[in-house]
């Protein structure tokens, strides 16, 4: 039972890394969409942070309930993972700060919290490879 559970949490995981990728590349990529556009995907990847958050919490909450104790990671493993909440909290901060002024920040402004979002993706995913082999 516990592997069933580890393997929805880290399919929903998986797609939430994805989402945390794929949303601000597409955004990136697609300079023609308007700036209403842009907008409405904001809250998407706040919604992709969280994921990522949660599920990480869930395996947390997994390991105490099925072995009574969290995972037993050290050195690089715990920096990988430090790495890993450091982005997401970021990207979720810098969502509030976006949000809050979204109407008011020129299209070039914005797309370049567009590619603050993908560069912390891109290092939170990077750590992930991290945290996996060397826990």
């Amino acid at each position: 039972m516990h592997n069933l559970v580890y393997a929805l949490i880290q399919l929903i995981h998986n797609f939430g890394a994805a989402a945390v990728i794929g949303i601000p590349a597409y955004v990136l990529m697609n300079q023609r969409d308007s700036m209403a556009v842009y907008h409405r995907v904001i809250i998407s990847v706040a919604i992709a942070w969280l994921v990522q958050l949660i599920t990480g919490f869930t395996f947390g909450i997994a390991s105490l309930t099925f072995y009574g104790h969290l995972p037993d990671i050290h050195g690089v493993a715990k920096i990988a993972l430090s790495i890993k909440i450091i982005c997401a909290l970021t990207a979720l901060g810098l969502f509030f700060v976006v949000w809050k002024q979204r109407l008011t920040y020129s299209n070039t402004r914005l797309r370049l919290y567009w590619a603050s979002w993908l560069i912390l993706g891109t290092i939170a995913l990077s750590s992930a490879a991290f945290l996996r082999w060397y826990s």
